[in-house]
């Protein structure tokens, strides 16, 4: 039984610098307690330095959570890293990479784990090997795994790690899918025991209001674009991404009389330039022609404090898959900047079609503010549809608590 003298641990996600990470969190938090008196939560994360998880540590405002730093140790033996990179490049999945003993201390007074990475079993950042040698680790000391609110595969094309993960996935103690394309992916490669389908816990993440923001335009267009999206647009080249993004806002700012606010949604503070949605929203900011109208919000705000933000917009655009559930689960209209099934599964759920989403093969300022005219259009429309089906949402959300008391049968 999970009680007050048993941990939960939340392990694979990364910081809060990725307020969609944040998000996971605050929203599993807001589900245990529902469920649970006084849970005691260990964060088990990845971090990109230290530097990075002392700053977490610091600004955690939940008493509730315990933050710990995953670290990646790779197994030792040459013969190990000889089959490591064979392994790697035949994409089977067998042989476990990194080691996470060094978490045993944490597991005396474990009830369960909660694999909350979102997306990550999924290859649209890679093989996610240290996520399965994680969980891996987990069940090898007879903790009970939940993939918690998540995307899974698809793997197809990679016939053979698809085939390990089809025994991994089985493995796992139970799967808590996210959308309906996950349950139907599942399904089609035979693993449909323990598999329940809920919402993404994000959507229950609370709302704050920035100290030193008191008001924002009724009439502004947030609009969240990410570095990340050069792999899919311009063949990784972000400068000509930066160039298409302000020709788009340029042609809004022409043609209509909306402010337009830039909103960052994930930071970092190592290298990875894709992580830097500031930086990349900066150098768009200081291409756009009139600036007038454009706002470009400071990387500096929690994941609930951004929620704020972007509730007050009039129409939301974003690329960030939680940056899009922060606008739908506040009521407002949004159109997603889709690469992969996640965000057109998340459309289609909500709306039962994915005519609000923008495909690679759509960027083009002219398709792009022709979708937003006619959100714009239906607005009131829209806004009424969500204000009946997030409420159904949150509570699709809320289900993973009761199914995992269901598990435990308590």
């Amino acid at each position: 039984m999970i009680n007050q003298n048993t941990n939960i641990i939340l392990a694979g996600n990364s910081s809060y610098l990725n307020r969609g990470c944040e998000a996971i969190t605050r929203g599993t938090v807001e589900i245990l307690k529902h469920y649970y008196k006084e849970p005691k939560i260990i964060a088990a994360s990845f971090f990109d330095n230290y530097r990075d998880y002392k700053m977490q540590l610091a600004n955690e405002t939940d008493d509730s959570i315990k933050h710990i730093m995953l670290k990646k140790h790779l197994t030792q033996g040459n013969i190990k890293n000889i089959y490591r990179i064979l392994e790697s490049y035949y994409y089977t999945g067998n042989l476990r990479y990194y080691s996470y003993e060094y978490l045993n201390k944490f597991l005396k007074n474990t009830k369960v784990v909660l694999a909350v990475g979102g997306d990550v079993y999924s290859l649209d950042y890679g093989i996610p090997k240290p996520y399965t040698d994680l969980n891996e680790y987990f069940l090898s000391k007879r903790k009970p795994v939940i993939l918690w609110g998540a995307s899974v595969g698809p793997f197809t094309s990679k016939p053979k790690y698809e085939a390990y993960m089809k025994k991994h996935l089985k493995r796992i103690t139970a799967i808590f899918a996210r959308e309906d394309v996950t349950m139907d992916y599942l399904d089609s490669i035979g693993v449909n025991k323990k598999v329940y389908r809920v919402t993404d816990p994000a959507f229950l993440l609370p709302i704050q209001q920035p100290k030193d923001i008191t008001s924002i335009p009724d009439n502004s267009i947030g609009i969240n674009i990410s570095p990340l999206m050069s792999r899919y647009i311009t063949k990784n080249n972000i400068d000509q991404l930066s160039y298409k993004t302000a020709n788009i806002i340029d042609k809004i700012i022409s043609k209509t009389d909306k402010y337009i606010y830039l909103i960052p949604h994930v930071g970092a503070t190592n290298s990875n330039v894709y992580k830097k949605d500031y930086r990349f929203l900066k150098k768009v900011n200081d291409l756009i022609k009139d600036k007038e109208r454009v706002v470009l919000i400071e990387d500096k705000y929690s994941a609930s404090e951004m929620k704020w933000i972007i509730s007050k917009m009039q129409v939301f655009m974003g690329a960030r898959t939680h940056a899009t559930i922060a606008s739908l689960s506040s009521g407002v209209p949004t159109i997603s900047f889709v690469y992969s099934i996640k965000g057109l599964g998340i459309n289609k759920d909500i709306f039962n079609h994915t005519d609000y989403c923008i495909k690679k093969s759509e960027w083009n300022p002219d398709i792009i503010l022709e979708k937003l005219i006619h959100v714009l259009d239906n607005e009131k429309m829209i806004r009424a549809y969500l204000d009946e089906k997030i409420p159904v949402i949150k509570q699709q959300a809320l289900l993973s608590g009761k199914y995992l008391r269901k598990l435990f049968k308590e």
